[in-house]
This record gives C-alpha cells, structure tokens and sequence, in this order.
C-alpha cells in the first residue's frame, strides 16, 4: 500500500514538472497554461452589475454578456483574463472586467485593462472620450443613465485629483471639488451628493444639472468620513456613517450624532428615519443593523454576528451572508425578513434591492426581485 501512495506522489511530481517545463516552452508561456486551466474549469462566474431588469455576467474563461431578466443573452464578447498586464505580470494571475449599467441593464459600459466598451445602446462618443482620458476603473466613482459619468482625474498641471464629469455629448467639464472621494447620484439622476476629503474633516456638497450644464452648488456640510453617505429618494435628507451615525436636512449644518460609536458602516436615509448597517467599536468583527427616528429613537436592530455585508448603501435592504453560505435580507424599513436561504458563493445586491446570483455558466437567477426603478 506504502509503495502505491509514493508510485502515485512520484507520478504526480513528474506531470507537474512536464506541465511547467512544456508552459515555459510555449510562446505563451505560463499565459498559456492559465489560459487553458480557465477554459477548462469555466468556473468562478460571477455578477457585475445587475438590476431588476437584467444582468452583466462574466464567467472564468473571460465571457461577459448582458442578459434579460427572461434569461434571453442580448449581447456578448470575450478577452483574455490571463494576458500579461501592468496589473498581471507575466501572465500568472487573472484580469477581472467591470460593467455599469446604464439606464437599465443589460445596456451596459464595461471596463477592460485596454480600455472601456459599449454594448446595448450606449453612446459611442461617450465611450470614445472616456477613453481617451483613460481613467483606471476606481477613478469612475459614479454614472447615471444619462450616459454621464464622475471621474477622479489628476489634471497634467496639478497633481491634486479634482471631480470632472463627462456626459453623452463628449463635453468634459470641470466640477471645482478637490480629492473628490464620493460621489451619489440622486433620481431622478439629475442632482448628485459629493464629498471631498479635506484632511481629516470632509465636505459634503452638490451639483446639479442646471440648464443643461453641470455645476457645483454652493451648498455644503461638514462630516467626518465620508465613504458612507446615503441620500433619500426625495433629496432633502443624508445620512453618513463615520466615527457615530448622523442625519442631516442637505444645506444645514451637520445634524445631531446618535447610535452607538461605529468603526465603519453603511445607511438609508428617508424622511422619516435612518437605517444604519455598522460594526460597533465594542465589537468590530461584528455586523449590527438598526433603524433610528428622525429624532434618534432605536425603533428595531439585528445582531448578525460574524457575517459579511452584501448591500450598497442606500439598498433598500440589508443583506448579510454567514461564513457557511446561509444569506439573509431584511427589509431596510421595517427590520423583517424577506430572505433566507443557502446560496453558493457569494450573491450581487443591486442598489433596488434585488438580488441575483449566476451559474458556473454566467446565466443569472434573480433570487430577490428589488422595486421598480423610477424613470430616467
């Protein structure tokens, strides 16, 4: 028995030592070997983007498609994951694409490390000037279905990043906000909630689309961390999760903190309250949801324990998944239960609250079907 298990260890060690020897040999190198390994398992498909009415997919051989809440793939293309990149040398690692979708998926701009794609009736010009600015995919903070889309862009002459914003028209148009480092569009898409991070204070301000133009207003708060801002569909109230949680009437100074301290966090804001997703300072490895009054009045809370947080903010539900697969979403509102169950790996949260998961083959499946989405 001893001499069988060292026969199949020995066996073993010289077919990796022939799969090595014939990757350094290729003209693709151990590109090539990734490559096929990728083909072969076809695994890993996850979700890009998605909404209520269809969904960006990308499995792990490198296919991205758009498809159709009915399932129907209206579009696709292919790229090489395993092509030796600034990001990926030698080829030894995998790209990643990313997608937004514009208006309603699976109209969609996606991202790939040569450059930026349109598919399902997005504006070519709007992608030929994107470009040609040539942002990486995190200096695309945020895009509405207007085909406009905010860009941290650090101009040749000043190294310090300032908040452009580039519309369907090709027009390129300085905002004046300096370390731009969030950004909201708020329905129906044509206002927006910015922060700047100036030191350790930051600023919330807005810009609005005035006369066909964007413009930055004069309006603005002071906060203290500013990465997890929400805003209410009506415009008048934001809510951010910093060192404590706070709500404020937008164009006022900075409202009353309440909650326990946090160390980090997400909310929804409405006119009649908050719902604020945190880890508490006493407990950091731990996620707590819990809905505030306008005044500060705990109205319920959930202790979820060691789990993950799925949701954006300002979801209209909270979804968390424990370390065995076992996801659950509750209502951002009302604290109850709208969903639990086991799913394989880990499922995508639309900011309508849907949630949607794919097959090893990337075909989407709407678990949870998030709220109809206003006109754009």
């Amino acid at each position: 028995m001893l001499k069988l298990v060292y026969g199949c260890l020995a066996f073993s060690l010289v077919a990796c030592i022939f799969l090595f020897v014939a990757a350094a040999r290729s003209g693709d190198g151990f590109h090539g070997m990734t490559k096929s390994m990728g083909d072969a398992l076809n695994s890993g498909a996850t979700v890009l983007d998605a909404d209520r009415d269809g969904a960006i997919t990308q499995t792990g051989n490198g296919k991205v498609a758009g498809y159709r809440r009915s399932g129907d793939e209206t579009w696709s293309t292919k790229f090489d994951r395993f092509k030796e990149t600034p990001s990926n040398p030698y080829g030894a690692g995998a790209n990643d694409a990313t997608a937004w979708c514009m208006t309603a998926c699976p109209t969609a701009l996606v991202g790939f490390e040569s450059g930026y794609s349109a598919f399902g009736g997005v504006s070519e010009r709007f992608v030929d000037e994107l470009n040609k600015l040539s942002p990486k995919s995190e200096d695309v903070m945020a895009l509405t279905g207007r085909d406009t889309a905010f860009l941290r862009v650090s101009p040749p002459t000043n190294a310090t990043p300032q908040l452009y914003v580039l519309e369907s028209s090709g027009r390129f148009t300085l905002l004046g906000v300096l370390n731009p480092s969030e950004v909201q569009p708020v329905q129906p898409r044509d206002r927006a909630v910015v922060g700047s991070a100036r030191g350790k204070v930051g600023v919330l301000g807005q810009v609005a689309l005035r006369a066909g133009r964007w413009q930055a207003t004069d309006r603005s708060i002071t906060e203290v961390g500013l990465k997890n801002v929400c805003v209410s569909d009506d415009e008048r109230w934001i809510g951010a999760v910093g060192t404590r949680i706070s709500r404020t009437a937008f164009g006022s100074a900075s409202g009353a903190a309440f909650g326990p301290p946090v160390t980090s966090g997400t909310c929804t804001v409405d006119e009649n309250g908050t719902t604020a997703i945190f880890t508490p300072r006493s407990a950091p490895e731990t996620v707590v949801a819990a809905r505030y009054s306008a005044g500060g009045r705990t109205i319920w809370r959930h202790d979820f324990g060691a789990q993950r947080l799925l949701s954006p903010a300002g979801s209209p539900i909270v979804v968390t998944q424990a370390a065995d697969g076992n996801v659950t979403a509750i209502d951002a509102l009302t604290g109850r239960n709208t969903y639990s169950g086991k799913l394989v790996g880990v499922p995508f949260v639309c900011e309508d609250g849907s949630i949607v998961t794919a097959d090893r083959q990337g075909h989407p499946h709407w678990v949870l079907s998030g709220k109809a989405a206003k006109p754009q």
